[in-house]
């Protein structure tokens, strides 16, 4: 049988994410991203706190009102600010665990474009049906959905079965056991594995 695993090309030691601290921020962008958006965080609680909220969505956040008054760099910057810890620690974490699985299978300059074009499909999106006055958008969620569709466009099948194996290693293991043992032998959740496999990949 051929054999249909990924787990050559996406080896554990050779992510980003297993680096030395010092290689892995040279090489991730994820990483940097992660630390720019904690320092924005720490500068926006600054400026909150002496000049008040209100600075950042007027000069930052996007919005139709802003784009009124001409400031048109908003169109990104809104990206780099959140509405409290919570909504910043949650796109963290987004990015954390899939942007960096999507940095590794499209590369980091391709990364970068995807992150870019994110932000900017996430304004242009948001504007058409938030025309009101004052209000406005901020964070980086367009980044972490972005990084969700790419991964699911690269991964359809992948499953997860207790070590994150992709459905084809599953499916080889138990094409192997059939061989050895006969279609006898396998339990009742390997059978369904195998009914779910057919429909994943296509074999009728």
């Amino acid at each position: 049988m051929q054999n249909l695993s990924l787990g050559s090309l996406y080896m554990l030691y050779d992510r980003t994410y297993m680096q030395s601290p010092r290689e892995l921020f040279k090489r991730s962008f994820c990483d940097q991203l992660i630390i720019f958006l904690i320092s924005c965080f720490v500068l926006q609680a600054v400026l909150s706190l002496f000049f008040g909220s209100p600075l950042v969505n007027n000069f930052v956040g996007f919005g139709y009102n802003n784009l009124t008054k001409g400031y048109f760099w908003t169109i990104i910057t809104y990206a780099s600010v959140h509405d409290g810890p919570l909504h910043l620690i949650l796109n963290l974490l987004g990015i954390h665990f899939i942007g960096r699985p999507v940095e590794d299978f499209i590369g980091n300059r391709k990364f970068k474009y995807l992150v870019l074009s994110s932000v900017l499909l996430g304004a242009v999106i948001w504007i058409l049906f938030n025309k009101f006055e004052y209000q406005y958008l901020v964070g980086s969620s367009a980044i972490v959905l972005a990084c969700l569709c790419t991964f699911c466009l690269f991964q359809p099948n992948r499953v997860n079965f207790g070590e994150n194996v992709s459905i084809k290693e599953e499916t080889d293991r138990i094409l192997d056991k059939i061989n050895d043992k006969g279609f006898g032998s396998l339990t009742e959740s390997e059978k369904e594995t195998l009914e779910k496999a057919k429909k994943l990949l296509g074999k009728e």
